[in-house]
């Protein structure tokens, strides 16, 4: 069978497209923007045929299916020669749905923060215990350079994005996910562009637990007050409910240590059980918020039946998701990382962390608000309040930013008044023009790139800066 994939140069479309290809689909794909790695590389790789988007692929191609990504427009000419044609159009959450979850056990993370690197965890977990998963997460595992597996096993593990579908399927990705395990990592505001209000974007959230599998486990973290709540209003009867965090739980994180090694990161975190007993947890990833998403994985694994002692091995070969936390450039006294954080909680978070492990001179952040939401207004003053972390912070202008209404649009001239107030040097990077980032030679440096999208230009110039000191 043939199945079209239009605006295929998306992650989770290629990933899609990907899967679909190793199930013994014939795929096509188009794209009407220029298609960026890793997406370009995994259809590349794959052999699968892109075309450039006009009317005439869907009677070039003759496809018994369509997939249509949430970034397409309803005007798209080749969905509306697809509709005329009496073609099948699906978007990629209902074609999981049809070919996808047919006789598997669906595994679903979802939350505002982390749920690429727990369900990555979880997915790689699933690979080694021999369970031959198939998967589609939202960013690359560091050691595969895949984001998707077509398996024989009886899981599939999904990222479970709240994001709509498609213009035609406006309910959130991961309401066609009916999963028989859900984590749920956090819940905080997000997606201003589409939820009008945290009480708007919970909703989306409690009808998701609805969705378990009554005969299920749904595992969360405890210590949020957003999804204690969601919780305890529903009190869905879920079979086996599991609970984790740093102040109760069935997994009580007791202590997270994180060091930098020269070459990556060494986490050491102490667990207490719901029986009192303690446990040591060794993982690759930095900071105390990846260790509560490593046990909420190991929660969920040994709901299902894995053994702990097993779990505990596997976890410790976990290489990371390519741009969460990515070491890109390391030295004596220099450490380049590039990430995908751009929530203000998640910048946060991730800085402190970074900055725990290193324990530099100075911190170096190059800040990118590209996402829907970060372009927005409405998280301008938590900003402020996230990024001073940082003793120096050069603020990139987005792409599309003069598209958001002005009464809504984020002002990065007021961010960086409200900066230099606090005592930060601050500079600016246009995509216009060339710039240039202070390295400290002789200071024990930190630079960290922080965008929704890999900023190539950026980590080039990075690189080239710290190559001459290193002589590389």
């Amino acid at each position: 069978m043939r199945v079209h994939f239009i605006g295929i140069g998306g992650i989770a479309m290629s990933a899609v497209a990907g899967l679909a290809k190793e199930m013994g689909f014939e795929v096509s794909g188009s794209e009407s923007n220029p298609i960026y790695s890793p997406a370009k590389d995994i259809l590349n790789e794959l052999g699968i045929r892109v075309l450039a988007s006009q009317e005439s692929n869907i009677d070039l191609i003759d496809p018994q299916y369509v997939v249509v990504g949430n970034a397409v427009k309803r005007d798209n000419d080749e969905v509306a020669r697809a509709r005329a044609l009496g073609k099948e159009v699906l978007s990629f959450p209902q074609f999981i749905k049809r070919f996808i979850l047919k006789d598997k056990v669906s595994l679903v993370v979802a939350g505002t923060h982390g749920k690429t690197t727990t369900s990555a965890l979880l997915a790689w977990s699933l690979f080694r215990l021999s369970q031959d998963p198939t998967f589609v997460i939202g960013g690359l595992i560091r050691e595969t350079g895949r984001n998707f597996r077509f398996g024989k096993g009886r899981y599939v593990v999904l990222e479970g994005d709240e994001y709509p579908s498609a213009y035609f399927d406006p309910v959130p990705k991961f309401f066609h996910y009916y999963p028989f395990g859900l984590i749920l990592t956090s819940l905080e505001y997000d997606h201003a562009d589409v939820f009008s209000s945290l009480e708007a974007y919970t909703e989306v959230f409690e009808k998701l637990v609805q969705s378990v599998s009554q005969k299920g486990v749904l595992v969360y973290h405890g210590d949020d007050p957003n999804l204690t709540n969601l919780i305890e209003k529903i009190k869905h009867n879920i079979d086996i409910l599991k609970t984790y965090g740093t102040q109760s739980g069935d997994y009580r994180l007791v202590r997270s240590h994180t060091l930098f090694n020269g070459e990556g990161f060494i986490t050491e975190a102490i667990v207490h059980d719901s029986k009192g007993d303690q446990f040591v947890v060794r993982h690759r990833l930095p900071g105390f918020y990846n260790s509560l998403n490593v046990i909420s994985v190991l929660l969920l694994l040994e709901a299902l039946g894995f053994k702990r002692e097993e779990l505990l091995r596997v976890i410790e070969t976990f290489p990371g998701v390519k741009r969460r936390q990515e070491v890109l450039f390391c030295g004596r006294r220099h450490l380049l990382i590039d990430d995908f954080a751009h929530h203000p909680s998640a910048v946060k978070l991730t800085l402190s962390s970074l900055m725990d492990a290193f324990k530099p001179e100075i911190t170096t952040l190059i800040f990118e608000p590209r996402t829907n939401s970060s372009r927005r207004k409405v998280f301008q003053e938590d900003y402020v309040e996230s990024l001073s972390l940082a003793d120096e912070i050069y603020l990139k202008e987005p792409p599309g930013l003069e598209l958001i209404p002005d009464t809504e649009r984020i002002d990065l001239g007021y961010v960086t008044k409200r900066l230099i107030e606090r005592g930060k040097k601050v500079g600016f990077i246009s995509a216009r023009e060339d710039f240039t980032v202070d390295i400290y030679p002789e200071r024990r440096q930190l630079l960290v790139l922080m965008s929704s999208a890999y900023m190539e230009r950026e980590i080039s110039k990075l690189k080239e800066l710290l190559g001459r000191i290193y002589g590389r």
